[in-house]
């Protein structure tokens, strides 16, 4: 069965009448709580989000300590801040730090591969953190994985994540 362009049209409408009644309805079961209304009134946002993440400051002296070195080195080719999100289970996800397209230098890359490099402060390091690399190496293992972490007294750490 064919539908003309106005049957169309009235399947769409109707369909969006019907999830504004059905938001109309879970708001007024489901009100916001007094706070949130205040907070509005005053001008304030309830939850403020960053519209664009930047490197912090661990990940800046990163890329300033090696990333742009290995580059002008070409030991890598490119490397950009937080451009790959990886699916590790069912429901979670990894986003590494710097996604890194190495050349064979020999030096630290020995072939060319795609590798993550996921910073931390050596005094933020949390479990949670380590588990996720650990099963994004194990799950991709044609990537390389880095934990790398500083340490203001010591200088870096960089260790390679076995799969």
């Amino acid at each position: 069965m064919r539908l003309t362009e106005e049957q169309w049209q009235q399947i769409i409408a109707d369909r969006n009448q019907k999830r504004q009644r059905e938001s109309a309805s879970f708001q007024a079961a489901h009100p916001l709580p007094e706070v949130a209304k205040k907070s509005k009134q005053r001008g304030v946002k309830g939850v403020i989000r960053q519209s664009s993440r930047q490197p912090n400051k661990t990940e800046i002296r990163f890329e300033n300590d090696y990333l742009k070195g290995w580059l002008a080195g070409r030991a890598i080719t490119s490397y950009d801040y937080e451009a790959i999100t990886l699916k590790i289970a069912n429901g979670c996800r990894y986003t590494p730090d710097w996604y890194v397209e190495a050349n064979a230098d020999g030096y630290f890359f020995s072939e060319p591969s795609i590798c993550f490099f996921e910073i931390k402060a050596r005094n933020m390091i949390w479990d949670d953190a380590i588990v996720k690399l650990k099963v994004a190496a194990s799950k991709y293992p044609r990537f390389t994985f880095y934990l790398c972490a500083y340490d203001g007294k010591t200088g870096w750490t960089i260790e390679k994540v076995l799969p």
